[in-house]
């Protein structure tokens, strides 16, 4: 089980260069596993959905970005969808 932030590199979820294991950190590191927590926070980017996506726990704390997809995401943990004054939940 590893830690994965998206960053602001490009918006597609099944690019490992979105990936990275620290919050603004550089990117390359593995596309989140059904085992992995999943972080989207203020230095995370825009994020598209593509087919064979997944995680454990998906966190959105402090994510001000927009996310979409193309097909489903499958959480296999928990989801945490934060209320910020200017955030994705308002």
């Amino acid at each position: 089980m590893a830690d994965r932030y998206f960053i602001n590199v490009g918006t597609n979820w099944n690019d490992s260069a979105n990936w990275s294991d620290t919050s603004g950190g550089t990117g390359g590191f593995s596309i989140p596993s059904p085992t992995d927590d999943v972080f989207f926070d203020a230095n995370s980017g825009d994020c598209t959905v593509d087919s064979g996506s997944y995680c454990q726990d998906l966190d959105f704390t402090g994510y001000i970005g927009t996310f979409s997809g193309t097909s489903a995401l499958d959480i296999y943990g928990s989801l945490l969808l934060v209320e910020e004054s200017d955030g994705m939940i308002t």
